[in-house]
């Protein structure tokens, strides 16, 4: 009888645990579903983090990462364009990003200057250079970590999305959906949070066959 006690508690238990996932996926993507569609450039605290290498001082990550002489200089002139913006440089940090990007474009380097790249136009309200950033993004590989195939940046993935409520946002929704297909079935996200992950590409989908009515189809 115990023994059968203890088989039916360990069954509630995995069956609540099973409700509450479940529960956490739906509310993850309803509280992502009505967030307005609108350009991330509208957001005033897109500048809190500038990609860096900063992260990178542990030896055994930057040997996981694949870190060589090359890609470390890169990341160091990621580092010292931040300092030119943070002393208000603010185009010349913008130029030397743009260098990073073309110098290095085979490293995640790139990616991240370009990341940098647009979230200082949107602060700077150069919409256009925000766009164009996003867009060259596009035109490089997404790099991925050859130990186990992840992609811990997503920076294609957000291009994607960025530009799809871009478009969405001036009303163009062919293009919005051109954007919002390869977000999902192309450049899709990674995230080690399997939840996160599940809860964008929920909005994702609802997104694109909200623009798919609006286009008739």
């Amino acid at each position: 009888m115990a023994e059968f006690g203890r088989y039916v508690l360990h069954t509630m238990m995995r069956i609540s645990m099973i409700r509450f996932l479940l529960l956490l996926m739906t509310a993850t993507a309803v509280a992502i579903y009505f967030l307005p569609a609108r350009p991330i450039y509208l957001n005033r605290d897109a500048l809190a983090e500038l990609s860096d290498g900063s992260t990178e001082d542990d030896e055994n990550w930057k040997s996981y990462l694949g870190r060589n002489e090359y890609t470390s200089a890169a990341w160091t002139g990621i580092e010292r364009a931040n300092k030119m913006w943070q002393r208000k440089q603010y185009r010349r940090a913008i130029d030397e990003w743009w260098m990073l990007a073309q110098k290095f474009r085979d490293t995640d380097a790139a990616l991240a200057a370009l990341d940098n790249v647009a979230r200082a136009e949107a602060e700077l309200g150069n919409i256009e250079g925000c766009v164009h950033a996003w867009e060259i993004t596009l035109l490089l590989p997404e790099i991925w970590i050859a130990d186990g195939g992840y992609n811990l940046t997503n920076y294609r993935h957000d291009a994607c999305v960025s530009l799809s409520k871009h478009y969405e946002f001036k009303g163009n929704d062919a293009l919005a959906e051109r954007f919002v297909s390869q977000a999902l079935f192309q450049d899709t996200i990674t995230d080690f949070c399997g939840v996160y992950a599940s809860g964008v590409t929920m909005e994702l989908e609802n997104r694109l066959a909200a623009l798919r009515v609006r286009q008739g189809k």
